[in-house]
């Protein structure tokens, strides 16, 4: 029956959706992070120059870098440069650290805007995006003599400092140089459509499509948890079960003795700033404990507020 339990739950249609969305996702993501990462280890470099005693941001270049675009560059290198770390030594990152930044002003305009503004913006945030990474290009071509450039003699990533250049190795410049960015949008849209549908996937939903009750994920994820419970216990040597006993029987006695020191503690409180004496039973056994939420105000304040008591400040 638990095994029936968890195959019934892992075959619901909207978990297999989600499931076959996350895998694309994950595709998806594998191809950006391979066009971005690049950019990364360049990011890197030029940080690690900079930690060497080297303070300063990316100089002017006319016809390719702005003065008012090079601090936009230096933003986007400075958010690149922890992404993709694959040092046994160093956090290891992936890219959605990245994209969900991307995503922040959807977040930001559907609280302060219209649907239609926060989608203006995140494409706005992309393009924006993508419109740096395409000056870092053009960057390494002109430091790889490219054609494209008039510079050929000057190092685009000289800092706006007394220091030397920045030294790039050029397997990096090669690696920025193949970036193609109406690929990394549309790889972008697309996965951005998916996380989409995945949110509303996950959403509790009154009815499905066949005017039936649908389960949310966090129901399902229940379901296969108690149902691996079962078929643990099913099969579990019989001193792995004594043991668990005894374990539960010593939580249970200290709950037991947690509730008594508790209704002491209510009986005096109450008994003393309000003369009511208060019954308190203890909870069954089955029962899931769920706090609620606490506040400053403490577990009478609201209550007094309302009764136009004033609280004491401390």
């Amino acid at each position: 029956a638990a095994e029936r339990k968890i195959q019934n739950a892992l075959a619901n249609p909207l978990l297999l959706e989600a499931l076959r969305m996350e895998q694309r996702c994950e595709v998806m993501e594998y191809a950006m992070a391979q066009m971005v990462g690049p950019f990364c280890d360049l990011a890197r470099q030029i940080d690690s120059k900079r930690a060497s005693g080297t303070q300063g941001r990316l100089k002017e270049i006319p016809g390719v870098l702005t003065a008012d675009g090079a601090p936009r560059v230096d933003a986007v290198l400075e958010q690149l440069k922890t992404l993709l770390v694959c040092h046994p030594n160093d956090t290891i990152t992936g890219i959605r650290p990245l994209l969900l930044t991307l995503q922040e002003p959807l977040e930001f305009y559907l609280t302060n805007g219209t649907v239609e503004d926060s989608e203006y913006q995140r494409a706005r945030s992309l393009e924006d995006f993508i419109l740096q990474l395409t000056i870092l290009t053009k960057l390494c071509r002109m430091l790889r003599g490219g054609s494209t450039s008039t510079h050929t003699h000057t190092n685009p990533f000289q800092l706006d400092t007394k220091q030397k250049s920045v030294e790039i190795p050029n397997s990096v410049l090669k690696g920025v140089e193949t970036f193609d960015p109406e690929m990394f949008g549309a790889l972008f849209e697309d996965w951005y459509t998916l996380v989409k549908r995945q949110h509303q996937l996950t959403q509790p939903l009154e009815q499905g499509e066949n005017h039936q009750t649908s389960t949310s994920f966090a129901e399902l994820s229940e379901t296969i948890r108690q149902g691996e419970v079962e078929l643990g216990i099913a099969v579990a040597p019989q001193s792995s079960l004594k043991k668990w006993r005894e374990r539960l029987e010593h939580l249970d006695d200290e709950r037991v003795k947690r509730f008594e020191v508790l209704q002491e503690c209510g009986r005096n409180i109450c008994l003393r700033e309000m003369n009511l004496v208060m019954n308190m039973f203890s909870p069954s056994k089955s029962l899931v404990l769920d706090f609620p939420e606490m506040s400053a105000l403490g577990v009478f304040g609201n209550t007094l507020l309302g009764c136009g008591e004033t609280l004491p400040i401390g």
